[in-house]
């Protein structure tokens, strides 16, 4: 499964990108929501397990002052939906 080799035990992402570990939690936010709407089965306990510790890692990288975060590896901008019109 994609979960086994995308995100690792301590939470780091296989991409070397802060950018695109936000998308990832990101993209599995939208896609538990749109699991629970449409009632189906729930994400395994591994990979609750790796996103709690994605969410972690990620968590230590925001500044708590200003919200930023390194700009680490590739940064284009993305989102899987873009509800602001913030620079990136």
């Amino acid at each position: 499964m994609a979960n086994q080799v995308l995100i690792q035990q301590d939470g780091t992402f296989s991409q070397y990108s802060v950018n695109y570990h936000r998308l990832v939690l990101d993209t599995y936010s939208f896609v538990e929501a749109w699991r629970r709407y449409r009632g189906l089965r729930e994400f395994s306990s591994e990979l609750i397990t790796k996103l709690a510790a994605a969410t972690r890692w990620l968590n230590l990288m925001v500044n708590d002052e200003n919200g930023n975060v390194p700009n680490i590896g590739a940064n284009d901008g993305a989102k899987i939906i873009p509800l602001v019109d913030y620079d990136y």
